[in-house]
């Protein structure tokens, strides 16, 4: 079909309805009615210029039969460009048929994956979700008949992660067993064709990775090329959102759909492209390529903020054009020596109350940092900074207040899995919890569950012992139904812990061990364990109340907010240490690529410093800034607190 053809006039209307200015290259982007694809730089807008252009084209959409496709890489982004659907009733005509509007993963489902699942194993798939596979695949595993994959995997460091990640792969027409952690042995022998029944089990019960639904849509296209002329013509305009950030499997299963065949556009940063690191098994969509319009205002950064974060970008230093209208602040970079770590945030919040004011919307202001896990580092991850900081991994127990809490979440545990290892984890993170409320430290770190362990297995193999011991039965008696009540664990467990310290059990720590009432918040004595919300520090200043956000940088990807610290962290290397090394924040890129890890680090702190509309501030150890580095910065136009 012919596309419309959109004027300046459309344009203009556009400008109106949307209260925004589409000029030079937005203007052009509008217009543009062929394959290309759209760079798009930090707060530029590019999402409502995407909802702008659907606003103009779905007035004029006639046919029938044949719709426009708008993908994205989450469900968060494709609620992003829906929200702007309230500027004209014609963009609601766009969530139904001919139209589609959902993630790539949904389009890959709905029109390829699922039909190539009926065809292949003659079964709907009931659920296609990477957490409900392995749970059941897991538990399958543990029949009888996949006893020699049992031994065999047994052997194996990975062992359990390859029960998890059995995928289907295409080969010359055909499904191909594998898995991303390790290369399986070869067909024909006991583990693979035990393996093999497994996985064929699990589709035929309707129980499917996400990878599989690719891996059946290629399938099925090679069963029938056919289909790729009728998505086409079904879909003549596609466009694409967070290109950068979907897989190249995926995105190769979309050019091999509509290329060449649709007027394929597609939005995003490669700049940005941080969910495909070094650990990650999937490589990023090649973008951009072929015509590439630029994007390069940002209507979120100040000037100030555009020219400090411009420099460190991977690839090429293209400028970055701040929003005039955004007043410029006091860029800080905090130095910290190893026992002042604990001044970072509120030096931090001080700097925020005096720049940005107070009253600010709760995550408007942030501290975020790369790391989260432990590795031994220190300072290394996030919780360094600050304590109190929970992963997400370990947040499903962080709002437990007692140990009554946590024994009874570990019986939950227990009876819905039936493994001892499940409620012995739960009932380690009490007591790591009641070290932390007691301030006992390993060195300058909180207890963790591994390092309480650890410490105890080398220091302490008496109280090691009985640890282990305390764990183990209470696990054993709770998977069997045994009375047990969560005041002798708790006794049991004070006494055990206590040759961490020569103090007595402090007041809120005897709260821990003897409150039984969560839902009143774990009472002592009739008082409450007060309660902060989760992963917020909170602090007062001379000018009032201020409230930060504490998190990853993945976190706040794609979001806007008020001020940002971005926390040194170590990943194979610090991170801003190795930035300021090879120029990127001293603005002296070295002209050679960087490795990977490297460009990790880039890639992290790029989409962390774009964030911000008000305040930027880093946090680097002292000892890895150099007097010649810090003069570099402060010509740039950073500013320094010594703490």
């Amino acid at each position: 079909m012919d596309l419309p053809e959109i004027t300046i006039g459309d344009v203009e209307a556009a400008a109106r309805s949307f209260q925004c200015e589409f000029r030079d290259e937005r203007e052009a982007i509008l217009r543009r009615m062929d394959t290309a694809d759209v760079r798009a730089c930090p707060g530029s807008g590019k999402t409502t210029l995407l909802a702008a252009k659907l606003a103009i084209l779905a007035p004029r959409w006639n046919s029938r039969s044949q719709g426009i496709c708008i993908l994205s890489h989450t469900n968060v982004a494709r609620r992003e460009i829906q929200s702007h659907f309230g500027v004209t009733p014609e963009l609601e005509r766009l969530t139904t048929y001919p139209h589609f509007l959902g993630t790539v993963q949904s389009f890959i489902d709905t029109f390829l994956g699922i039909p190539a699942a009926v065809r292949k194993f003659g079964k709907r798939p009931v659920f296609i979700d990477n957490d409900t596979f392995e749970e059941n695949a897991k538990r399958r595993f543990k029949h009888k008949a996949y006893s020699g994959a049992q031994r065999y995997l047994g052997l194996r460091q990975n062992g359990e992660a390859i029960i998890s990640t059995l995928t289907y792969s295409c080969s010359g027409g055909a499904l191909v067993l594998g898995s991303p952690q390790a290369t399986l042995p070869k067909e024909g022998s006991t583990t693979h064709t035990q393996l093999t029944r497994l996985k064929a089990s699990l589709s035929q019960s309707g129980y499917f990775r996400f990878e599989d639904m690719t891996t059946l849509a290629e399938w099925l296209l090679g069963q029938f090329p056919i289909l790729c002329d009728f998505l086409a013509h079904r879909f003549p305009l596609v466009f694409v959102d967070e290109m950068q950030d979907t897989v190249s499997e995926q995105a190769a299963l979309i050019d091999r759909v509509f290329g060449g065949r649709s007027v394929l556009q597609r939005f995003g940063d490669d700049r940005q492209a941080i969910f495909h690191g070094s650990n990650s098994h999937s490589s990023p969509a090649a973008f951009p390529r072929g015509v590439v319009l630029p994007m390069r205002r940002s209507y979120r950064l100040s000037p100030s903020i555009a020219r400090l974060a411009e420099n460190v970008c991977a690839g090429d230093v293209e400028q970055l054009i701040g929003n005039p209208e955004r007043p410029d602040r006091a860029h800080t970079v905090f130095l910290f020596c190893r026992e002042h770590i604990d001044r970072v945030l509120p030096a931090f919040a001080n700097l925020v109350a005096e720049q940005v004011g107070t009253g600010s919307l709760p995550g408007d202001i942030r501290a975020v940092g790369a790391i989260a896990k432990a590795n031994g580092k220190f300072p290394g991850v996030i919780g360094d900074y600050w304590p109190q900081y929970v992963p997400h991994a370990r947040q499903s127990i962080a709002h437990l207040q007692t140990f009554h809490a946590f024994f009874r979440k570990a019986q939950a545990e227990l009876a819905s899995q039936g493994s001892a290892a499940e409620g012995r984890e739960v009932l380690l993170g009490a007591a790591a919890r009641l070290l932390r409320i007691q301030g006992v430290k390993n060195g300058d770190r909180p207890f963790t569950p591994t390092s309480l362990t650890r410490w105890l297995r080398l220091e302490r193999p008496g109280e090691y012992r009985q640890l282990t011991s305390l764990l183990g039965e209470v696990s054993v008696r709770l998977v069997r139904g045994d009375t047990m009540e969560p005041r002798e664990a708790a006794n049991r467990l004070s006494d055990i812990l206590g040759c961490l310290h020569k103090a007595e059990w402090k007041e809120n720590a005897r709260a821990f061990l003897t409150g039984d009432d969560e839902s009143e918040g774990s009472a002592h004595e009739g008082r409450p364990v007060p309660r902060t919300p989760k992963n917020v520090f909170i602090t007062n200043t001379a000018a009032g109340r201020i409230a930060v956000q504490v998190d990853t940088i993945h976190s706040v990807k794609g979001e806007t907010v008020r001020a940002i610290l971005v926390l040194e962290t170590f990943f194979r290397n610090y991170d801003l240490k190795a930035l300021t090394e090879c120029g990127y924040l001293t603005g002296s890129r070295a002209k050679k690529s960087p490795g990977s890890t490297l460009a990790e680090h880039v890639k992290r702190t790029y989409v962390a410093m774009t964030r911000p509309a008000d305040l930027l501030c880093l946090a680097i150890l002292d000892e890895h800034l150099s007097p010649k580095d810090r003069v570099a910065m402060q010509q740039m136009g950073w500013r320094f607190v010594d703490l």
